[in-house]
């Protein structure tokens, strides 16, 4: 695969250099290069729309005294719409609104002290990016192709209509292919617990098994957590739709909370033997009136879902987004889950919501007449 770069920088011998040394450090690599140059920061977007590079170099600022950073629409398209490494490559510091800190896809170097030799062994080492986002993107368009054999033949046979025949096509296509990519891959190893939850949440409208944190919570602290049981027909705002008022939610407690430890007979265990028993145990996830919430790195910790600690939340106080919240929001939502992982919440909770109370019974007594009939019908 010829690996496309494209460098974003108004000092046309800077640029030159970089393309001369990305070259050399891609044929060291053995990879072909086709790097570009663009020198005029109002034709970036357009370039980047045509060439649909691999890579990006992106210098910041065309003028030190510009208010506004001139690489802004760049960057902003390459986030939204052409998702690729980038290379920050500017004598100027990050301004806000561009990643700051650790990003596996994107990196700051400045020029004072970055040569752009150093610049184009930095562009070697995202080759392993490049290489996973091609495959992402030559499944999606392989999958597109076949879905579109599928569906037209399908929607033209049934509709008439040019505009209905519009519409069901791209409702059509758009559930097939989302049903394709659901499949595995050949060869693909076990999904991972915590590649169950969409992060940050795509569905406007609230979801059972979404993932509530109190606002001004701590993000290792499990007792601020909610995960939503209303179902998602009580949920959903629109024409014709009358979701509730108060939505139905699970507190989460830690993994070594007492009643943990309770059902899973480890009150008496010794302090160090503790994490590795409650490891086993929990990773069965068959505790009764629970469930086990994998850590989302970076976002929460390892919980436990409790189905008999509930509470209800006012609706209108859940911020579906960390930039809808407002001064009378409560909770912010942080994560989905996926789809069947949300109908196995909803599964467990049943269990334990309806499940009839039952009066003691005689345990011993059960035992000694299963015992005699045992013999009997040995």
């Amino acid at each position: 695969m010829k690996i496309k770069v494209l460098i974003i920088e108004n000092e046309k011998e800077i640029a030159e250099q970089l393309k001369l040394e990305i070259e050399g450090e891609l044929g060291r690599l053995s990879r072909i290069s086709d790097i570009s140059i663009c020198v005029d920061f109002a034709l970036a977007v357009e370039q980047l729309r045509s060439l649909r590079p691999h890579i990006v170099v992106l210098d910041i600022l065309k003028e030190r005294l510009e208010a506004q950073p001139a690489a802004q629409p760049a960057w902003q398209f390459i986030r939204d719409e052409h998702f690729c490494p980038v290379i920050f490559y500017s004598a100027n510091p990050m301004p806000e609104g561009f990643p700051a800190g650790a990003d596996p896809f994107a990196c700051y170097h400045s020029k004072t002290n970055t040569n752009p030799d150093q610049v184009a062994k930095i562009v070697g080492t995202f080759i392993r990016h490049v290489d996973g986002l091609q495959k992402i993107r030559d499944e999606i368009e392989s999958q597109s192709a076949k879905t579109l054999q599928k569906v037209t033949r399908l929607i033209w046979n049934a509709e008439a209509d040019p505009a209905i025949r519009e519409q069901a096509l791209l409702r059509v296509t758009r559930r097939r292919l989302a049903a394709a990519l659901e499949y595995p891959l050949a060869g693909e190893t076990h999904i991972k617990a915590w590649e169950q939850f969409i992060y940050p949440p795509i569905d406007p409208n609230l979801l059972t098994g979404d993932v509530l944190r109190r606002i001004g919570g701590q993000i290792n602290n499990p007792s601020d957590y909610r995960v939503i049981l209303t179902p998602p027909c009580d949920l959903v705002v629109g024409a014709n739709r009358h979701p509730v008022n108060d939505v139905l939610v699970a507190q989460c407690v830690r993994v070594n909370d007492a009643e943990i430890l309770r059902k899973c007979k480890s009150l008496e265990t010794r302090a160090a033997d503790l994490p590795q028993r409650l490891g086993k145990k929990l990773k069965e996830d068959r505790l009764d009136g629970m469930l086990v919430l994998p850590a989302l790195t970076g976002v929460w910790p390892v919980m436990v879902v409790d189905f008999k600690s509930l509470d209800l939340v006012p609706r209108s106080t859940i911020a579906p987004t960390h930039e809808a919240i407002v001064a009378t929001s409560a909770y912010e939502r942080i994560a989905s889950m996926d789809s069947p992982y949300r109908e196995s919440l909803s599964w467990r909770f049943t269990q334990t919501a309806g499940r009839p109370g039952l009066p003691e019974i005689d345990e011993q007594s059960l035992a000694t007449d299963v015992q005699v009939a045992a013999a009997l019908q040995a």
